[in-house]
């Protein structure tokens, strides 16, 4: 069993991590993600970035992409964190790159239907998720859908 402390401790480390982030590298090996953000039909695109950060030993990393249409608003990222920081790692299960994609879970803002996220799990330390606002839960899926999961698993950064 875990101690409070400990937990505690985690969560501290991961915010103080979260707070100092640093540009990507080529190294990072997120530039081979950005390709995978692609254009959506119908949204203003901008340009992908990223961001990686490495303290108290672990490391989170980023790749994402603005996009807009009127007042909609989405962003696709793909966050890829030590698996330590994972629930997962937490409970000693090592993390693998093999593991099956799951299906998409959409978490909404409660009383609005047009404000959350889909997220996608690509491995047992890497994520894609899609952040909506201004379009229905739905259209927020089927845009989460157009983006190819598969080749995000098979270009993570190792």
């Amino acid at each position: 069993m875990i101690a409070r402390r400990q937990v505690i401790g985690l969560a501290a480390g991961a915010l103080a991590a979260a707070a100092a982030p640093r540009a990507a590298r080529a190294d990072d090996g997120l530039a081979r993600l950005y390709p995978l953000l692609i254009d959506l039909p119908g949204w203003y695109a901008g340009r992908p970035g990223g961001m990686a950060t490495k303290k108290f030993g672990t490391s989170m990393t980023v790749a994402a992409r603005e996009y807009r249409r009127g007042d909609a608003f989405v962003m696709a990222e793909v966050a890829v964190t030590q698996a330590v920081w994972t629930w997962r790692g937490l409970m000693g299960i090592k993390a693998g790159r093999d593991d099956p994609i799951g299906e998409p879970e959409v978490m909404k803002i409660p009383l609005y239907d047009t404000f959350g996220l889909v997220r996608v799990t690509l491995a047992a330390d890497a994520q894609f998720i899609l952040t909506f606002k201004g379009i229905p839960s739905a259209e927020a899926v089927a845009l989460a859908r157009e983006f190819d999961w598969k080749a995000m698993q098979g270009a993570l950064p190792e």
